[in-house]
């Protein structure tokens, strides 16, 4: 799992990483020392326009070149920009720096690009190319001459929590008893909260929703805390048939705060039943209250608009409406996808108050609050990486292998120009793996593709009923040419292992995962992978870096 990410604009900005230890020692560090040792990788994630994050993977690349490692991904953001004036003027010679300095040190690089999963680096300047859900027949109506929500029944009973009968809250279908109890003194509106008391284990209210399919849905709700301290308080919106996650809110409250108010959008698949989760999953100290939830439909929030995601008005007798005549252009102006924000409410003056109209459009649901992918479909989305490509290839002259970065991809084949191919998404995935591969083979010939192993295993997330994904994942490995390393993450599962072995794929494992120790990790992790992988890559996500001498030695005394 990657960590949170910040906005498209603080990537830009960037900051300074972790300095390495001290003490770098680790045992034997020469590099040829064991010349029939596993092949040894770090992965770095560092933005080079940042002069000191320029100096901290050169002094990594001198800790790794000791420590015996081949070679190093380097991904940043901005090489998802290396065709644009995006980058700072310092970027380009910043990359070239750690360029050369690699290659005085005897360490490969391959770069990170194509990011489909996390696509910031492509959306960053195509927003529109996002991959959308569908939204159908969305009712709005004309009050005061825009066009807003039409007012519906009420989908949540009780948000405020003033049914209780003694801790039991009456009009939710059921709760975590002696974790969550009525509160009848620190309230937000009304007599009752919702008081989360500190203990151990699951602390959660839940209440089942009738909603329609295919719509968008507002939630609101207001959290307080006192000491707030262990477990991270979360909000879902679960379908209740395929248990599948329309969204969740991973509240970032802080240990002590008043009443602040959280809101998320998410929007509905096929199914006409969800749950609406709220609490903690994990045990926890201090006080947390929730008061005052809400769930009404919205529209057009995180709206996108390209011909693969169109937009359609009519009127309820099915009367096409037309943008710029009967009603303003629909546009969502926003800084970058999130949870919430004022959707647009276009002027539509010339149709008469109380006038209502259905809305056909598409939506992005970022997971994680931040996490969108590219679509696979559109040709803008194409003509991007063949530019980006062409850029990268300029940048990194002596590259002979690229990391596609082919990752978590929580939304997939919704939108009407995926739709459009009748393929399952695990199809489409092998379709555009495929021609990724040949795009990078083409420009440099001979070149290693390397994948993470996580979208074409059917053992980790190629499967069906992945997040936002419509349909199977299953399939997508047929994509992966013969000569496509996979960087396998799925650690521990010898089904992963031996699947990618039995398909005649190399492997090497992407390891550590900022868990235990270096030595230790990097032993298990290569004794559960014996005679399957060529060898290891150490892989941080929180920028520690002080294990991996250590890993290194693991390895060696392991293979």
């Amino acid at each position: 799992m990657r960590p949170l990410l910040l906005p498209f604009l603080g990537l830009l900005l960037g900051c300074g990483g972790t300095p390495p230890p001290d003490d770098t020692s680790g045992g034997d560090t020469d590099a040829d020392a064991d010349t029939d040792g596993p092949e040894l990788w770090f992965y770095a994630s560092h933005n080079l326009q940042v002069d000191e994050n320029v100096d901290e993977v050169i002094a990594l690349l001198d800790r790794a070149s000791a420590a015996g490692y081949h070679g190093v991904v380097l991904s940043d953001f901005k090489i998802g920009l290396a065709h644009t004036d995006l980058p700072s003027d310092a970027w380009r010679p910043n990359v070239t720096e750690v360029l050369d300095h690699a290659t005085t040190v005897g360490l490969e690089v391959v770069p990170a690009t194509f990011p489909f999963g996390y696509s910031e680096g492509i959306l960053y300047t195509l927003p529109d190319m996002a991959e959308g859900l569908p939204v159908v027949g969305s009712p709005l109506v004309v009050r005061a001459g825009a066009l807003v929500p039409a007012e519906g029944a009420a989908i949540l009973d009780d948000g405020g929590f003033e049914s209780a009968h003694g801790d039991t809250f009456t009009a939710w279908d059921w709760q975590d008893e002696g974790r969550v109890v009525a509160d009848r003194s620190v309230v937000h509106d009304g007599a009752t909260s919702a008081h989360v008391v500190a203990g151990s284990g699951n602390a959660r209210v839940v209440q089942a929703l009738a909603v329609s399919p295919r719509r968008q849905y507002h939630v609101a709700y207001h959290v307080r805390t006192r000491g707030w301290s262990g477990g991270t308080f979360q909000v879902i919106a679960l379908d209740t048939v395929s248990g599948v996650p329309r969204n969740y809110d991973l509240v970032d409250v802080a240990a002590d705060q008043d009443w602040t108010r959280h809101d998320f959008a998410f929007v509905t698949g096929e199914g006409t039943s969800l749950s609406l989760y709220a609490g903690v999953w994990t045990s926890s100290s201090g006080d947390l209250w929730i008061d005052d939830v809400t769930v009404e439909e919205t529209a057009f929030h995180n709206l996108i608009r390209r011909d693969g995601a169109p937009l359609a008005l009519t009127l309820e007798d099915g009367t096409p409406l037309v943008e710029g005549v009967d009603v303003a252009e629909v546009v969502d102006v926003r800084a970058t996808f999130d949870d919430w924000h004022a959707p647009p409410t276009p002027a539509a003056a010339g149709l008469g108050d109380g006038t209502r109209i259905r809305a056909d459009f598409y939506a992005v649901t970022p997971i994680h609050s931040y996490q969108v992918g590219a679509c696979l479909t559109e040709p803008a989305v194409t003509a991007w990486m063949e530019e980006n490509l062409a850029a990268v290839l300029d940048l990194f002259p002596d590259a002979t292998g690229f990391f596609l970065e082919y990752d978590e991809m929580r939304q997939m084949n919704t939108c009407a120009a995926c739709k459009a191919r009748g393929l399952e998404p695990g199809a489409l995935l092998a379709d555009h793996v495929a021609r990724a591969i040949d795009l990078v083979q083409a420009g440099r010939p001979g070149a290693t593709p390397y994948v993470w192993s996580d979208m074409f295993d059917p053992h980790h997330n190629a499967h069906d009923d992945y997040y936002l994904v419509e349909g199977d994942i299953a399939g997508s490995w047929e994509g992966l040419t013969a000569d496509t390393v996979v960087m396998n993450w799925n650690l521990g599962n010898a089904e992963s292992l031996a699947f990618f072995a039995n398909r005649g794929l190399e492997q090497i494992v992407a390891g550590y995962y900022d868990s235990g120790d270096g030595r230790t990790s990097a032993q298990s992790e290569l004794t559960a992978a014996a005679g399957l992988v060529r060898g290891l890559m150490y892989t941080t996500w929180t920028g520690d870096f002080g294990q991996l001498e250590a890993y290194a030695d693991g390895a060696r005394a392991a293979w």
